[in-house]
């Protein structure tokens, strides 16, 4: 049998405001055993083709979820059961501890612990490594975070805390840093000599593992990190100003990594996700730059903006209804000018080139030279402006 409550009263009861989206969302299909999206901001609980046998309704705004509708098919017990799953996933867990395999384009030899937080170590001796400089080298991510008590949302809470860590370690460590992606990927690889003549080929599936850091995947606690040496230090100007890999180079750390993420765990929520979001295009601007300039650049100007201060909804005017406020330019000169300041020349100019030429870019007016074939850049016009502007962002 049906009942009737608000829109308001399940949002509160099931404790929508203090449950991840993604967590919630994970309990409702465990409990119904399937769903269905009729709509990008609507999911129905269970898979249903008539609303008659529809339990749950999420709808989302903005991408957050903004309401719990009841719908015929929810019955008392059905609320119960998510009401006490639900609470049991709020009440206090015991911290957990994940192990990930991250890659860095240049050796990690040495280890660093963030409080009892996370900590970087290397792979074990025996696991496989590049036996050249330049390449994806292993290394281990050993982190801290909230136990559940459902395998799904355990997973949910590990993944979640493995991918903010990756992206706050890509942003502020040297090169690149990389995790797995989102999905399997194969790739046409040459076999080494041993196995099959020189032009020999074979699709692979992208996959690091061994029997060694297996074991360490399913530790229960972290390694002791006084077994490793620590992560060359270098002081931080020094650090994020050095351009290239050197011969025999291996993973570092700014001196100050601690207090840097010191006060990314002391700032609020918003600010905090702000930069997680400016990490994340970074991290794809340097994962995508070897395919595509035009995507590195876009991503770059995407991390920018993703730092710029949110801008209150403004009036809009009367006649052409447009909002009466600042326009992206100037917001994004004013967040250059005061975060980056360059020579006065180009200061006055720099936001209008780079918000024209990602506009470009992401509206299909045009592609970058290199996207467009050219294997020579040129020595001037545009294919080296094009050049000055993807170097200056980068160093901002």
């Amino acid at each position: 049998m049906s009942i009737a409550i608000s829109d308001q009263e399940l949002f509160r009861r099931l404790h929508a405001a203090e449950m991840d989206d993604g967590e919630l969302e994970s309990i409702f299909s465990n409990h119904f055993s399937s769903a269905t999206s009729p709509h990008p901001n609507r999911v129905i609980f269970p898979n249903t083709d008539s609303e008659e046998r529809a339990a749950i309704t999420l709808t989302f705004k903005q991408g957050r979820l903004d309401a719990i509708s009841a719908g015929p098919a929810l019955s008392d017990a059905d609320l119960a059961a998510l009401e006490g799953a639900i609470e049991l996933e709020l009440s206090p867990a015991e911290p957990a501890t994940g192990t990930s395999v991250l890659f860095a384009n240049i050796p990690v030899e040495g280890a660093f612990r963030y409080r009892d937080l996370f900590q970087i170590i290397p792979v074990p001796a025996d696991a496989p490594r590049p036996d050249f400089l330049i390449a994806d080298h292993p290394f281990l991510l050993q982190f801290k975070f909230r136990g559940g008590h459902s395998n799904l949302v355990r997973a949910s809470r590990q993944e979640r805390q493995r991918q903010r860590l990756q992206l706050l370690l890509a942003t502020l460590l040297e090169g690149q840093v990389r995790g797995r992606g989102l999905y399997s990927k194969h790739h046409w690889v040459a076999l080494p000599p041993s196995e099959g003549a020189q032009s020999d080929s074979r699709y692979c599936q992208e996959i690091y593992t061994s029997e060694s850091v297996a074991k360490l995947m399913g530790s229960a606690s972290f390694c002791d990190v006084d077994r490793f040496p620590g992560l060359s230090a270098i002081d931080p100007v020094e650090y994020y100003t050095r351009i290239g890999i050197r011969a025999g180079q291996t993973l570092a750390v700014p001196a100050n990594l601690t207090e840097l993420l010191d006060r990314f765990d002391l700032a609020s929520y918003d600010d905090q996700e702000r930069f997680v979001r400016a990490s994340f295009w970074f991290n794809h601007a340097q994962s995508v730059f070897t395919s595509s300039t035009s995507a590195c650049f876009t991503a770059l100007i995407s991390a920018i903006e993703s730092l710029m201060p949110h801008q209150d909804s403004v009036a809009a005017c009367p006649t052409c209804k447009r909002p009466i406020g600042k326009g992206a330019t100037q917001r994004l000169r004013e967040f250059l000018d005061d975060y980056v300041p360059a020579e006065p020349k180009f200061q006055a100019s720099r936001a209008a080139l780079y918000w024209q030429f990602r506009s470009q870019l992401s509206h299909g007016g045009q592609l970058s030279h290199s996207d467009r074939g050219s294997f020579v850049w040129g020595l001037g016009g545009a294919p080296q402006e094009e050049r000055n502007l993807i170097s200056e962002v980068w160093l901002s």
